[in-house]
Formats: structure tokens, C-alpha cells, sequence
């Protein structure tokens, strides 16, 4: 499995803890980017958007 690094740059004002820095941050960043590719891989099988 390929491994690719990204770093989100949010407004300071937007959190009151960065989520990178607590395991509970990450993880909710892991899964919404797994789920974003999921819900991407779904749309270009089918054409459309399908929630």
C-alpha cells in the first residue's frame, strides 16, 4: 500500500485544538479522506453523484 503525506492548513479560528496533534484529530482526517475517495470511486462507476 502507497503512503502519501498531506498537511491541512485551517484557520486557527476554526478549531480549538489542531486536529494533527491529538490521535482522535487524525484518525477523524484519516477516515474523512478514505471516505472522500470511497464516495469519488462510487461517483466515476456510476457517472453521478450518489449518496
Amino acid at each position: 500500500m502507497n503512503t502519501t503525506s498531506i498537511k491541512i492548513n485551517l484557520n486557527h479560528k476554526a478549531y480549538m485544538r489542531d486536529p494533527e496533534n491529538t490521535e482522535l484529530g487524525r484518525r477523524i482526517i484519516n477516515e474523512s479522506i478514505r471516505l472522500i475517495d470511497d464516495l469519488a470511486l462510487s461517483s466515476s462507476r456510476s457517472g453521478s453523484w450518489q449518496l
